[in-house]
């Protein structure tokens, strides 16, 4: 996904675009290439700008909770979450950016094990989540 594309989002557009950046970077990680965090620096910038002019990612992010895309969704939303924790704590500028970049990147490793391991998990876990 191109940078400049991400850094013009804004709103619904700016999640989904985020959410294809993610599933970039595990593939990238499933290749076995490295990753360009200083790429990821200038996005969790934009990220918390828009975050902290409308609720459209929050929003978002727990309207997908219970969705059948959780796996596609779920780094995406705990870095979101993560953001506002860390506005609502009251955290620097820069120990917000560096919290969301945490949460983006979590699950990155995922990009290792094989699909088949990662959709049983999951499958696993919306089943359990439909009992309780």
């Amino acid at each position: 996904m191109d940078m400049k594309t991400i850094l013009k989002s804004q709103g619904p557009d700016l999640y989904k675009k985020l959410l294809v950046y993610i599933q970039d970077n595990t593939e990238q990680v499933r290749r076995g290439n490295k990753l360009s965090l200083s790429l990821a620096f200038d996005i969790t910038s934009h990220v918390v700008e828009e975050f902290n002019q409308s609720s459209d990612l929050l929003e978002q992010a727990m309207a997908s909770y219970g969705s059948q895309d959780l796996y596609k969704s779920h780094a995406l939303n705990v870095a979101i979450l993560a953001l506002k924790m860390a506005s609502d704590m009251d955290f620097s500028d820069e120990e917000i950016q560096d919290t969301l970049l945490a949460g983006l990147y979590h699950d990155v490793g995922f990009g290792k094990i094989m699909d088949s391991v990662q959709y049983e998990g999951i499958d696993i876990y919306l089943e359990d989540a439909k009992k309780k």
